[in-house]
């Protein structure tokens, strides 16, 4: 039988040699080795989503919608080419609709090009009927038509519930 003098002193030796194997390491692993490791990784994460982005040829439109009461009804809409290939033949068409799905107002914009990762916004893109009631609860539609980089065609529709609030944003992923 051990007697516990000679079990203590067997635990301390065995001590003794894991915490002299562990300074060896720690003298041998530098701080500089394992910052320089951390950003190999973070480079290397960085190359996998510049491919995911910028080469792999995707597709990946949204429209972004921002309705506003003032007044009347503001609608601003940004059309964003996600994708990593550039969309031609962009058409949108915005309608107003009121509870009865009657049109009230609408546009139509027809784009030549939206190249990869660019938005397109502006005067064209903006929907403003003043004198409308804002207290009504009304809805607007979008669709969007365009063809990718393959020449393939391609339509969404969204339809949003709009008046409750004064403001609203939407954003609508194909």
């Amino acid at each position: 039988m051990i007697s516990d003098e000679t079990l203590q002193e067997e635990v301390s030796q065995t001590v003794k040699e894991y915490g002299d194997r562990f300074q060896d390491f720690t003298e041998s692993v530098h701080p500089w080795r394992i910052a320089l490791s951390g950003l190999l990784v973070i480079l290397f994460i960085g190359g996998i989503f510049a491919t995911w982005n910028w080469v792999i040829p995707r597709d990946s439109v949204t429209v972004e919608t921002i309705y506003l009461q003032r007044s009347g009804h503001v609608m601003l809409v940004e059309v964003h080419n996600e994708g990593s290939r550039s969309i031609t033949n962009v058409e949108l068409s915005l309608q107003f609709l009121d509870n009865e799905s009657d049109i009230l107002k609408s546009i139509v914009v027809n784009i030549d090009a939206i190249p990869a990762h660019t938005s397109v916004s502006g005067d064209d893109l903006e929907l403003v009927m003043l004198g409308y009631s804002i207290w009504d609860e009304n809805s607007i539609r979008i669709d969007l038509d365009w063809v990718d980089y393959s020449g393939v065609q391609h339509s969404r529709s969204w339809s949003h519930e709009i008046g409750e609030w004064a403001y609203e944003s939407f954003r609508d992923s194909s």
